[in-house]
């Protein structure tokens, strides 16, 4: 008998029936006004998986998602303030070249040689090697609010600051590609790091120095996991060798103002490694 679709409880039959008063408790039973389930009824015993596809598992139903409104914006659109704002001379702002190496400082090489405003751009903390360097083409306008500080990289520009509290003037523009403006940074050879994807050769570990040195830049890479012939790809750091070759087969335009130390980096350094560095990039006093 299923006890559950027909709603009566297996224990007070039992009861009922060591008391000699089970043909009362039918009778008191067949008097409910209780609506039998007939569909448990049927489905009694029936195994929970019949009907259903084995093979298949069952479909995931789509949940509702909150709708929302995208608002197209652009800077200078959203306030009558930005209409007319002042335009430095972009002919006035010089461009400088790599400074020479400085034994009294600890920085040597030029910052990331894309400007400033690419390194704003890192979630990690960059210590520059040396005052900033702007290139010398501008084609991308930004507003900035007005400030009584000096802009100690233009020593010799005139801007001119609006009546409405801004002022613009041109920055180069950034790369559609994140890839594009990931720094490269100097690094130690250690752990998992195994192969230079610029030559495809292995790093000799354990390196002595100055040879422990190589360049992160963090990329898409191309592999093939084993036992699969699909290539995957994967956005992931990449290494090379410390030198300008390795570095240029996958990106030409690599110049030494491109490397960036990080202070964790810098610390380390010894003379040795400072020299080295400087055999590399052929950086003269």
């Amino acid at each position: 008998m299923n006890f559950k679709s027909t709603g009566i409880c297996s224990h007070t039959v039992a009861v009922a029936h060591l008391n000699g008063k089970l043909e009362s408790f039918v009778k008191f039973l067949s008097k409910s006004k209780k609506i039998v389930n007939f569909s448990k009824v049927s489905l009694h015993k029936t195994p929970s998986g019949s009907g259903k596809k084995g093979s298949q598992a069952p479909r995931k139903r789509k949940q509702a998602q909150p709708v929302t409104e995208r608002i197209p914006f652009s800077p200078g659109s959203h306030s009558n303030h930005d209409a007319s704002p002042s335009t430095a001379s972009t002919s006035s702002i010089p461009a400088y070249s790599a400074p020479a190496y400085d034994d009294t400082s600890s920085h040597y090489l030029s910052s990331f040689c894309h400007s400033d405003a690419y390194a704003s751009s890192f979630h990690h903390s960059v210590t520059p090697w040396s005052s900033g360097h702007f290139p010398s083409s501008y084609n991308h306008q930004v507003i900035l609010p007005q400030s009584t500080s000096t802009f100690n990289s233009f020593n010799n520009a005139s801007i001119n600051f609006s009546p409405v509290a801004t002022t613009t003037y041109n920055m180069p523009s950034l790369p559609q590609s994140p890839q594009e403006y990931e720094p490269f940074k100097l690094w130690f050879i250690s752990g998992n790091i195994s192969r230079c994807v610029g030559c495809g050769n292995k790093f000799v570990k354990p390196a002595a120095p100055p040879f422990d040195l190589c360049v992160q830049h963090k990329e898409w890479r191309s592999f093939t996991p084993k036992g699969q012939d699909e290539q995957k790809s994967k956005y992931s750091n990449a290494y090379y060798h410390l030198n300008l070759s390795c570095i240029r087969r996958n990106w030409e335009h690599f110049c030494h103002q491109d490397l960036v130390i990080l202070p964790e980096v810098e610390q380390k350094l010894t003379d040795s490694h400072k020299n080295f560095l400087q055999q590399v990039f052929v950086i003269t006093h």
